[in-house]
């Protein structure tokens, strides 16, 4: 379970925000729009990423590489494109707001009137207040620190969490080793295994046996 800490790393913040939000408003308009945002967010930043983008001519401004590589710069101006009208969509305006120990923080309202999800989070003993638009410029700073991508959907129980490393698709080790249980390929494996163990241990016995009727002298 992700939890706050001021002793995780850079970015775990707004990361164990953004998580507590969209689980906790499942369900809610709002939340379904975040959710399209990042997974838009997350797939143009994967092929950005994998390097596989055609060069530019410098002096004709149009792009050189292989069919690929052209495929992928389509692919990555249309997401590039809903990206951006996922985003027009917030017209925000900052609002101070004083915390219990009499300081400052300041959060975002909408300007429009559509309905506000909100969420509370204890954090560095008080307790703040975070609604869709204050969740989309955590998605924001997320994404400036490079570890936007770490927001990832489980792969069993569907909800959100903080992957701590790439190739992470479960939320914790119960819905991983739950979800291995269910698959048939899991199932398989498991059965060969068992198969094989099964053999192995009817020959140790057998072995065992050999041995000790030997040292009986029969």
């Amino acid at each position: 379970m992700l939890r706050y800490t001021k002793r995780k790393p850079r970015g775990y913040r707004n990361a164990y925000i953004i998580v507590r939000w969209l689980n906790e408003t499942q369900g809610r308009t709002g939340n379904s729009r975040v959710a399209r945002l990042l997974e838009t967010a997350n797939k143009l930043g994967g092929i950005v990423k994998s390097g596989q983008l055609p060069a530019v001519n410098l002096l004709t401004w149009r792009p050189a590489g292989n069919k690929l590589q052209l495929k992928n710069l389509r692919k990555a101006t249309r997401l590039a494109n809903i990206l951006e009208k996922y985003l027009s969509r917030y017209k925000v305006r900052p609002e101070l707001v004083p915390n219990m120990k009499g300081h400052w923080y300041a959060r975002w309202r909408p300007t429009t009137k559509h309905g506000q999800t909100w969420i509370t989070v204890s954090a560095d003993g008080d307790t703040y207040s975070f609604g869709e638009e204050d969740i989309l410029l955590n998605v924001l700073d997320l994404a400036k620190e490079g570890k936007l991508q770490g927001i990832q959907r489980c792969d069993r129980c569907r909800r959100w969490y903080f992957a701590f490393v790439q190739h992470q698709r479960y939320c914790d080790r119960s819905c991983q080793q739950s979800n291995f249980r269910t698959n048939p390929k899991f199932k398989l494996k498991r059965k060969h295994y068992m198969r094989g163990y099964r053999r192995e241990e009817h020959e140790r016995n057998r072995q065992a046996k050999l041995k000790r009727r030997v040292r009986a002298g029969l």
